[in-house]
């Protein structure tokens, strides 16, 4: 019997050990799940083949996204929904209406056979409608963005290279903040997305601001051309945001883009706000 009382202390005592562990997992997942909201990218599959994988990547509320959808795992033929659950608070910003954001998407079929090719890809950008309810932003729908950015690649391929930077490995993108009318804005964060790539920095606003002459910051990203889904090519578009409390309103987060014209120097420069 002092045998079966010993397996019963031990039992009780594990029991009491693990149950307030469980509670607080339990109570620590759902203030997670009520601290965040949706943003949904629906991605059109119509004119997509059914081979190799989607990479999505957002930005949303200073907050970044990347994801690869395997399309063999995918049985509908039209279209896929993609949720990014994002924080509704950081340390950086509190999401709110009308917070810019985007969401792109890239189409990799055989990453050996089109490596250095133009890929298929398409960009979308809004406003964050609510922290209640789904945005929603659609991708595949319409060809504006690729066709856009196949014209620059396709002139590109025809024209003579500055024998300079034609064998550049480099894609420096530069950001500069307009902070004006914010001059007293103490932490932002600064965000450079070009193929599928994110890079982010913060940076200590007062001390970058006295070494500005006009209240506008700079920033420059270095990015490798060769990435894990392919080669960054001319014509491949990039995008540049700004987030911090201080910019509201009207909004916390705003974003900016372009297309990639050159290698081995910086882009002209892009304002983020």
């Amino acid at each position: 019997m002092k045998g079966l009382y010993a397996v019963f202390f031990i039992l009780s005592l594990v029991s009491i050990i693990i149950f307030p562990l469980s509670l607080q997992f339990v109570f620590a997942q759902k203030k997670n799940e009520a601290n965040t909201f949706p943003v949904i990218a629906n991605i059109g599959l119509e004119t997509i083949e059914k081979k190799g994988f989607i990479r999505v990547v957002a930005f949303i509320s200073g907050q970044a996204f990347t994801e690869d959808i395997q399309l063999s795992e995918i049985k509908s033929s039209k279209k896929i929904a993609v949720t990014f659950n994002v924080e509704k608070e950081t340390n950086l910003v509190t999401a709110a209406p009308p917070d810019e954001l985007f969401i792109c998407a890239y189409h990799v079929k055989d990453i050996l056979k089109e490596y250095n090719s133009f890929i298929y890809y398409d960009c979308n950008e809004g406003d964050l409608l609510s922290t209640d309810s789904p945005t929603k932003l659609g991708l595949f729908k319409n060809f504006n963005v690729y066709d856009k950015s196949k014209i620059l690649y396709d002139l590109s391929q025809k024209s003579i290279p500055d024998p300079k930077h034609k064998n550049s490995d480099k894609v420096l993108i530069k950001v500069i903040v307009p902070l004006s009318d914010r001059k007293d804005t103490e932490k932002l964060m600064v965000m450079a997305m070009v193929k599928g790539q994110i890079q982010t920095a913060m940076m200590d606003v007062q001390q970058e601001l006295d070494k500005s002459k006009d209240y506008t910051l700079t920033k420059v990203f270095t990015f490798d051309r060769n990435t894990d889904i392919g080669a960054i090519n001319i014509g491949d578009k990039f995008f540049a945001c700004v987030s911090s409390e201080d910019l509201t309103p009207p909004e916390a987060t705003e974003c900016e883009k372009r297309e990639v014209k050159r290698f081995g120097t910086p882009s002209n420069p892009l304002p983020a706000r």
